[in-house]
């Protein structure tokens, strides 16, 4: 009977313990690393350096403690890769770097990898602190401005294998000054894009012709392509209105509030090359050219050599003076052949250009300046 007792007692713990180890060894896994004190960990310090005169911020990246090694004279790497944790570790964001030595394979992700040494023997201690590397924030692009949670993990590798031999995290806050994050610029690029796309689209008409539509998609793709960006514009999503007139000025406003004036500028060429695509272009086209003109608010001088580069006069029907020439017909005589002396010396001193397409220009603007003159001086008359 007593045998039987001890039979049955020594499957009970002989069960409870298969059923038990492996969980305490879970649980205790990170404190059995805190117990050993050559365990490898990582730290990060902030400093400002100056660098050319500027003030940046720099992270130090240092490390110390145990390296474990397959084989005697193992050859390694020290690498570090940096995340941001703001939304939580299950959702982590790269950090990005306009530094190509930073990175890996080209992708713009932060990874720094660099020869770390021979560990001598399988069994190797780093006792004090060492500095892996500073890296200036001022090539770290972050996912958002404000305050951010960052993720450090340094890690050695065998050089031949890339096989990680150990690892180490730290996590730090870091608030990010800069203007705006790369997400922050992804929501406004994709704004400024739907919104140029729908002027595009107002300035073709419905329906659009195959060549205005091509025009409008190959300036969308360049914009996509060089802004190094994996990004999907719904415009409708973006814009959405109950006029196509509405989307126009939700558009305009939206390109007033988040785009720079080299784009605008850029925009409204490519409205000017859409509309004089189909030819002739009417008098109610080249008025809302006028108008979008002083919607993005673009300088004088700006729309008018812009319009009078890309819109041919002969491309148009009754070409409106005041979208050509920026001349308001209801001004006093006196200005008004003022701005027609100073438009007529300015188009006189092409002629002799030494581009051809140029000198045409400038030939078709002063015939234009000649027809106008007589026609008020006539009307001036009657």
């Amino acid at each position: 009977m007593n045998t039987a007792w001890v039979i049955i007692l020594t499957a009970f713990v002989t069960a409870a313990l298969i059923w038990t180890l492996p969980k305490l060894r879970f649980l205790t896994r990170g404190r059995l690393k805190g117990l050993d004190p050559y365990h490898f960990e990582t730290h990060v310090e902030l400093l400002s350096k100056s660098i050319n005169g500027i003030d940046i911020d720099v992270f130090t990246v240092a490390m110390r403690g145990r390296i474990t090694a397959p084989c005697d004279q193992c050859v390694t790497n020290v690498e570090v890769d940096l995340m941001d944790i703001t939304g939580g570790i299950a959702d982590p964001l790269p950090i990005l770097c306009t530094d190509q030595t930073v990175q890996k394979s080209g992708d713009p992700k932060f990874h720094f990898q660099a020869y770390n040494g021979v560990i001598p023997g399988r069994d190797a201690i780093l006792p004090q602190w060492r500095t892996v590397l500073e890296v200036g924030c001022d090539i770290l692009r972050f996912p958002c401005r404000g305050q951010r949670t960052l993720r450090l993990t340094t890690r050695i590798t065998q050089k031949d294998t890339g096989k990680e031999l150990v690892s180490a995290r730290t996590e730090f806050n870091y608030f990010v000054a800069a203007g705006e994050g790369y997400l922050d610029f992804q929501l406004r690029l994709e704004k400024m894009l739907a919104a140029g796309y729908i002027l595009g689209q107002h300035t073709a008409g419905d329906p659009a012709s195959s060549i205005q539509t091509e025009m409008l998609e190959s300036w969308l793709n360049e914009r996509l392509h060089t802004s190094s960006i994996n990004l999907t514009i719904d415009v409708s999503r973006v814009i959405s209105a109950p006029t196509p007139q509405a989307a126009a000025q939700k558009a305009c406003d939206i390109l007033l509030s988040q785009a720079d004036a080299a784009f605008r500028q850029g925009l409204y060429e490519l409205c000017v090359k859409i509309a004089a695509a189909v030819q002739p272009v009417s008098r109610d086209k080249q008025e809302w050219l006028r108008s979008l003109a002083e919607r993005l608010e673009l300088p004088q001088d700006r729309f008018r050599a812009i319009y009078q580069k890309y819109m041919p006069l002969e491309a148009q029907t009754n070409p409106d003076p005041a979208t050509i020439l920026g001349i308001d017909p209801n001004l006093p005589d006196e200005d008004l052949q003022k701005r027609l002396t100073e438009e007529y010396r300015k188009w006189n001193a092409r002629v002799n250009h030494p581009d051809a397409e140029v000198r045409k220009r400038a030939d078709q603007m002063l015939s234009y300046l000649t027809e106008l003159r007589s026609r008020m001086m006539a009307e001036s008359k009657a």
